[in-house]
């Protein structure tokens, strides 16, 4: 997910993966962190 204009995508902070994990707004990388699927 990315915010149109910034250049800045929804991130998984520090590539966590358990519940409650905090997600931030951070510069688009293409990492794993900021991949998202729609279920």
């Amino acid at each position: 997910m990315t915010a149109v204009g910034a250049n800045k995508c929804l991130d998984v902070s520090g590539n966590g993966t358990a519940n409650g994990t905090k997600v931030q707004i951070w510069f688009c990388t293409g990492g794993t962190n900021q991949r998202w699927t729609r279920v």
